[in-house]
């Protein structure tokens, strides 16, 4: 069935968040086709769009990239809340050595006064706005679920009240990037999510062929080999929608997102209401659920591929 309407005390917000709406979804498509634009205007650099494949096929294993990878290209997405972290200069410095595979695309809310000043070209920034996270956020699941405006209008709100809350929920949506951030991803085989808290040296010495071609998710752990489960701080997706929609599968990102989100924002002000500053939250991994169905859906696909 579909999401119930919200309640008749909200319609008031509803109709100004809908306008609201309306205009980040145009200064949102604005930003979009810039960086566009400034991919499509290079020639084979770091800021132009993937080389092609010569007619000899793709370049032999083994073969150093040089300075752009002629067959793979990363975009690691990094939406952050608040103010960025007094670490992020150490972070974009280590990602320089990897500007050969992979781009790491910073979502932040008016913070560019706070982005490093001597950054490499392959970290790149794109300043949402007031909101703007929890916006594009519901829009982009909205659309993907085919939510009427009003009910994913009421995502945004409740997205925006728990980041205004609780930034760290943020990271309970890393399986819907694919999705939320896509208008970003053309000219990328693979996108994935990773930690600004990480020092990420030079991908291309330990990111193997074999396991972007034969691999729709990669993920890597530390120390815990034993659990099988993708980790948050590093997993990277290819850029199919067969695997970018794998998120769908689990209710409280998908079926129950409202519902969900709902409980989220009733418990906070339960908690609040009561005086307690300390309190644990309803929180729900991408290393739970997301997990089970990244292991199960790529082999279920296979097998109706194989069926005749």
């Amino acid at each position: 069935p579909p999401p119930p309407p919200p309640p008749p005390d909200e319609e008031d917000d509803v109709t100004a968040a809908e306008e609201e709406l309306r205009q980040i979804r145009d200064r949102q498509k604005e930003a979009q086709r810039a960086f566009h634009d400034e991919r499509s205007a290079g020639s084979g650099g770091q800021h132009g769009s993937l080389p092609a494949h010569s007619a000899a096929g793709r370049v032999p294993p083994g073969t150093p990239c040089g300075e752009r990878h002629p067959d793979f290209r990363l975009a690691l997405l990094l939406p952050w809340v608040g103010e960025l972290p007094p670490w992020t200069p150490y972070f974009a410095a280590s990602a320089r050595l990897s500007s050969p595979l992979a781009d790491f695309l910073v979502f932040h809310e008016e913070q560019d006064l706070a982005v490093p000043a001597d950054v490499p070209p392959n970290v790149k920034w794109f300043d949402l706005g007031p909101g703007g996270l929890s916006m594009l956020l519901g829009m982009q699941l909205g659309e993907a679920l085919n939510l009427p405006i009003r009910n994913a209008t009421v995502v945004i709100k409740a997205l925006r009240f728990m980041f205004d809350k609780w930034p760290r929920l943020v990271a309970e949506y890393k399986p819907t990037f694919g999705a939320v951030f896509s208008k970003y991803l053309n000219g990328y085989s693979h996108w994935g999510y990773c930690d600004l808290d990480m020092v990420v040296g030079n991908l291309p010495l330990f990111v193997s062929r074999a396991e972007l071609e034969q691999h729709d998710i990669v993920t890597y752990s530390f120390g815990d080999q034993e659990a099988l489960y993708l980790r948050g701080q590093w997993t990277v997706h290819r850029n199919e929608p067969r695997v970018s929609s794998v998120w769908q599968r689990c209710e409280h990102l998908a079926g129950q997102l409202q519902k969900e989100l709902l409980l989220k924002v009733a418990w906070v002000r339960r908690m609040e209401s009561r005086g307690v500053a300390n309190y644990p939250k309803r929180f729900q991994s991408a290393e739970g659920c997301y997990s089970h169905q990244a292991r199960e859906e790529p082999r279920g696909a296979e097998r109706s591929r194989e069926e005749p």
